[in-house]
C-alpha cells in the first residue's frame, strides 16, 4: 500500500468501535431496532431491525442479520433480509497489523470530529504514516 501513497501521504482506516456487549451478550440475539422508521421519497416506509445470529469468539466475528420491513404506499408489506458476518477489531490489534505492514499510527480518533478514542466512541479512525 505504501507505494500507492504520495510521499508523506497518510493511510486512513475507519473501523467501528466494538461495544464489548455485542461480542457475547445474549440480549443481542433478539431482534432490536437501532434506527428510527423512515419514509422514502416514493412513499415507502422502511423499518430496520437487526440481530446477532451467532457469536464466534475464537474468530472474533459475529453472524448478523438485518431486516428491512418495507410498507408500500398501497399497503403491501415485505421483509428483506441481509445476512453477513462482522469481524471486530481492537485498537492494539489494528496498531500491530499496521506495524507489520510498515506503518505507524500517527493519530487515532473516536469520531469524524477528530475527538479522542474513548470507551463510548462509535468509530476507531486510524491515521497511519509509512515507517
Amino acid at each position: 500500500m505504501q507505494r500507492h501513497l504520495t510521499p508523506g501521504g497518510r493511510l486512513i482506516l475507519d473501523f467501528f468501535h466494538t461495544d464489548p456487549r455485542r461480542i457475547h451478550d445474549p440480549a443481542f440475539l433478539k431482534e432490536s431496532e437501532p434506527f428510527a422508521e423512515h419514509e422514502m421519497p416514493d412513499g415507502r416506509r422502511v423499518r430496520l431491525t437487526e440481530r446477532v445470529v451467532a457469536f464466534h469468539y475464537a474468530r472474533q466475528c459475529n453472524d448478523v442479520e438485518m431486516y428491512y420491513d418495507v410498507t408500500h404506499p398501497g399497503g403491501r408489506k415485505e421483509r428483506l433480509t441481509f445476512a453477513f458476518t462482522v469481524r471486530y477489531f481492537f485498537p492494539f490489534e489494528v496498531e500491530h497489523l499496521l506495524a507489520r505492514c510498515g506503518f505507524r499510527v500517527a493519530a487515532l480518533y473516536g469520531n469524524f470530529d477528530r475527538s479522542p478514542l474513548r470507551d463510548d466512541s462509535l468509530e476507531m479512525i486510524f491515521v497511519a504514516a509509512a515507517i
